[in-house]
């Protein structure tokens, strides 16, 4: 059978094992949300932002059971947890569709289904078993409720974050931008055999309610035998608490990479937060974003360095994407001589640099009509194009 487990937590609660990290509140997670999608998005319910969903399964194949599922959500001050862990195989319809209806129902326009690699991994999962056991759209407590439009935050996390972090696992992010570190945290392979051994013992639901009796006296305890075993029952509960940990988990994260897309604190970050922001219609504040990593977009003179970052800003590693990606900005906005000046600065910094090089040159040739500096420009490259040159001086041979 499916047994839920229902919590209702106050502001900045958090499930137990999790004490160092709290919950933000709806409208914290709401300006976040808004500011990961962009200003083309669909308009955000501000008192339930986001309905957050995680799944733990059986394994990563295509014949993967979930077993585990979790869904939080902030209701009139408070976060409201739904938690369900199926014991026995042969309950796994009901146990979706429980799931599914509870979506259903927490799901309201202007909210988010929020998860992290949720669209890569639980949405196409549960859409499979779904089908199998025949709950379809039209099914009581069927799919349709995973049509809601989703925030998966993976997507944004691994574009701001990729160049600084050692990699985007959500434990990682947690622990990098939160400061929080689980303790006695119960890794996904361990989940996945966890299922076997569940799986393989009978009458498990059953087991799990006597062992857990408040009815039952201590003396009972002691003359009866615990006929389940007791490692099972400390990994389940182990499992529980990561699933529950997951759903928290990931408001609090949401809020975090949020501000990093606002604020990089390198120019790998900046470079990932403005690929974000262009990818969601928002390239005034892509622009904004870079130029304090970059500098301004007219080099000093008699200088060939690029003019100092804010000196807490990290390494100069990614500076010149930082200004290739600027200067892309200005030009499809229209600022061309602004896109030609980082040309020209990364050109100095990193002479012969192709694409520099090459957007200079038809700048100055398209643009400005000077194919005598486009030549030269052209040439310099460490990967002259022969085409373009061979077409700039039959220009200059014909003036």
């Amino acid at each position: 059978m499916a047994t839920p487990l229902v919590g209702v937590l106050g502001p900045h609660a958090v499930p137990r094992g999790m004490e160092t990290l709290e919950v933000p509140e709806a409208a914290q997670v709401s300006a976040a949300v808004r500011s990961l999608e962009g200003p083309a998005a669909a308009p955000l319910d501000a008192q339930r932002p986001v309905v957050v969903l995680d799944i733990e399964t059986s394994g990563l194949g295509a014949s993967l059971v979930p077993f585990m599922a979790a869904l939080a959500w902030h209701e009139r001050g408070r976060v409201h947890l739904m938690q369900w862990t199926l014991h026995d195989p042969g309950a796994e319809r009901p146990f979706l569709a429980d799931v599914f209806a509870c979506l259903d129902q927490v799901l309201r326009p202007g909210t988010r289904l929020l998860s992290y690699n949720g669209k890569s991994f639980d949405l196409p999962r549960l859409r499979v078993r779904a089908q199998r056991l025949a709950l379809g759209d039209s099914a009581p407590g069927g799919v349709a409720s995973l049509a809601a439009e989703h925030l998966d935050l993976v997507v944004p996390a691994r574009r701001v974050l990729k160049g600084s972090l050692p990699n985007c696992k959500l434990g990682t992010l947690e622990a990098e931008l939160l400061g929080h570190r689980r303790r006695g945290d119960m890794g996904g392979m361990e989940i996945a055999e966890l299922w076997e051994r569940m799986a393989a013992t009978p009458g498990l639901a059953e087991a799990l309610a006597q062992s857990e009796s408040e009815s039952q006296s201590q003396s009972d305890r002691e003359s009866e035998p615990d006929m389940l075993d007791p490692f099972l029952r400390d990994d389940l509960a182990a499992a529980q608490l990561h699933n529950r940990g997951d759903v928290f988990a990931l408001c609090s994260v949401a809020t975090a990479v949020a501000q990093r897309l606002q604020q990089p604190q390198c120019a790998a970050e900046a470079v990932g937060a403005a690929t974000h922001l262009r990818r969601v219609e928002a390239p005034e504040v892509a622009v904004s974003v870079l130029e304090p990593f970059v500098g301004p977009a007219r080099p000093r003179r008699g200088s060939k360095l690029p003019p100092p970052r804010h000196p807490q800003r990290g390494t100069d590693d990614g500076w010149l994407d930082a200004a290739l990606l600027l200067a892309d900005l200005h030009r499809t906005a229209d600022q061309h001589d602004a896109a030609a000046a980082l040309w020209q600065r990364v050109c100095d910094v990193s002479p012969g640099h192709v694409r520099a090089h090459d957007a200079l040159a038809k700048h100055l040739e398209h643009k400005k009509r000077r194919p005598d500096l486009a030549l030269a420009v052209a040439r310099a490259s460490l990967a002259p194009c022969p085409r373009r040159i061979a077409r700039l001086e039959k220009k200059i041979a014909s003036s």
